[in-house]
């Protein structure tokens, strides 16, 4: 029975490492520079769950859903202000 040499399976990827591949190669030409180039105290927004996983394995940094940071606003803000 021939055997499989240890190369060739080193090679074989599946689709999911693939897309993640290319998804912290395209965040490494604008994205991920952006958020490191902004101060720790900067909000970083973003819609989607992977998106959010994105960054912060791009970066380190957090990123929250913006109805998150519009709920910790209005939940920060006195009373009086509330409308």
């Amino acid at each position: 029975m021939p055997s499989r040499s240890s190369s060739t399976a080193d090679h074989v990827s599946s689709p999911i490492s693939e897309h993640y591949e290319l998804s912290m190669s395209i965040g490494e030409l604008r994205l991920f520079p952006a958020i490191r180039a902004e101060p720790q105290d900067t909000i970083i927004a973003a819609t989607g769950v992977s998106c959010r996983q994105q960054i912060a394995h791009g970066t380190g940094r957090a990123a929250r859903h913006p109805l998150e940071i519009v709920r910790h606003a209005l939940l920060a803000s006195p009373p009086a202000q509330r409308g």
